[in-house]
């Protein structure tokens, strides 16, 4: 609740600045995860702003990182914060592909019903994340050199529109 301009809040909460990869803006060493972006759009919408930006780097505590190299968000004790309230995040309720993945018995698709939204329509369903071109997935973590922190580059290609 306090700006920047008046007070240092590095200092007053105690943090330690971590030197970021790609922007000049510092993170946060205590911070499990550092996403930097750059400023792409301001949209004025009356009554606030919304800021539109591009993850241009993504750097990671090695420490939720598992022996196959995936992200454990979960053991991160993340918070978010809605409308005046916090929350951590909840337990998990399937994987990918869950919906729609063959049942034990007969073989068949095991579907999940879709419940229609307030104007009659139905919710779009979530793409999976394509391997790029050449068939490789984008965005692999890669050790950075740098303490315990994995980065992560911001070079992704352009997903397709179809």
């Amino acid at each position: 609740m306090k700006s920047g301009r008046d007070v240092d809040k590095f200092e007053e909460m105690h943090l330690t600045p971590l030197e970021s990869k790609v922007i000049s803006a510092p993170g946060i060493a205590e911070s499990p995860v550092n996403i930097e972006c750059r400023l792409v759009e301001i949209k004025e919408l009356g009554s606030h702003h919304m800021f539109l930006a591009e993850v241009v780097g993504v750097t990671v505590d090695d420490q939720y990182i598992n022996e196959t190299g995936k992200f454990e968000l979960n053991a991160t004790g993340l918070v978010s914060y809605s409308h005046g309230e916090y929350f951590t995040l909840g337990e998990n309720v399937g994987k990918f592909g869950y919906s729609v993945r063959k049942s034990a018995k007969g073989g068949k698709k095991a579907t999940k019903a879709k419940q229609p939204t307030k104007g009659g329509q139905k919710p779009s369903q979530a793409k999976a994340k394509r391997p790029t071109e050449d068939g490789t997935r984008p965005n692999k973590a890669k050790k950075s050199g740098e303490g315990s922190k994995k980065a992560v580059g911001g070079n992704r290609r352009p997903k397709k529109r179809k």
